[in-house]
């Protein structure tokens, strides 16, 4: 699935009011979407050929949701209430 495709199924609602969600199934929906905001605008084109390839890869959607779901798993106390 290409990125354009995957962007045009998320909620018009560019950002949740909250990182709370009920389940950590939620959770995991809720930072699979926002890794994907994160990486949903595309960088400045690089001219300078030796910049581009000496840049590091952008980070994944895995790595990115792995991130936040540490985040918003730390936003509901690891779903223990």
């Amino acid at each position: 699935m290409k990125r354009a495709d995957i962007i045009s199924t998320l909620p018009m609602k560019r950002f949740p009011d909250s990182l709370e969600t009920a389940t950590p199934s939620d959770g995991h929906a809720l930072a699979r979407q926002l890794a994907h905001l994160a990486l949903a605008e595309p960088a400045a084109p690089n001219r300078d050929m030796a910049a581009h390839l000496s840049a590091p890869p952008p980070p994944s959607i895995e790595m990115l949701a792995a991130a936040y779901f540490q985040t918003v798993a730390v936003a509901n106390a690891g779903w223990q209430r």
